[in-house]
């Protein structure tokens, strides 16, 4: 009986795990997708030439969430059964983060930018140390 709790405990983990990475991707996609509105924005582009970008990179941005979803969570699964789903946890969401961080420093480094479109410093602390600290965890595992 004992080991049945486990092995539901241990299912339940892992789709938090997935849950919690399917939410920090969709949040990368976003960010992404923030950079290159930014971007086009900052560039002074044609509104029509950026709407078009914009729905072009929104069917893509769709068929590469899909791909994520997929992949990631045979990449839990393995990892559940091979007893390391918290390390594979966080080299996933530690490059989660750095993705946001990365976006949201570009954000921060746009010119012309409205103070309301940038995000916030501490945000970015966060999104830096968190991810450094996941990919670290994942690298140390593996030595």
């Amino acid at each position: 009986m004992e080991e049945r709790k486990l092995n539901l405990l241990n299912y339940v983990g892992y789709l938090i795990c997935w849950v919690i990475a399917m939410g920090l991707g969709f949040l990368d996609l976003v960010s992404i997708r923030e950079v290159a509105l930014g971007l086009l924005a900052v560039g002074e582009v044609n509104v029509k030439l950026a709407a078009l970008v914009d729905k072009i990179g929104f069917f893509f941005f769709g068929v590469i969430g899909l791909v994520i979803l997929i992949l990631s969570e045979a990449y839990y699964r393995v990892g559940l059964h091979k007893g390391i789903l918290l390390v594979r946890f966080g080299l996933v969401t530690g490059i989660e983060l750095l993705t946001l961080f990365v976006c949201d420093g570009i954000l921060l480094m746009l010119p012309g930018l409205s103070e309301g479109a940038r995000p916030g410093g501490l945000k970015v602390i966060v999104e830096l140390v968190t991810g450094v600290v996941g990919v670290a965890l994942f690298l140390k595992r593996r030595d």
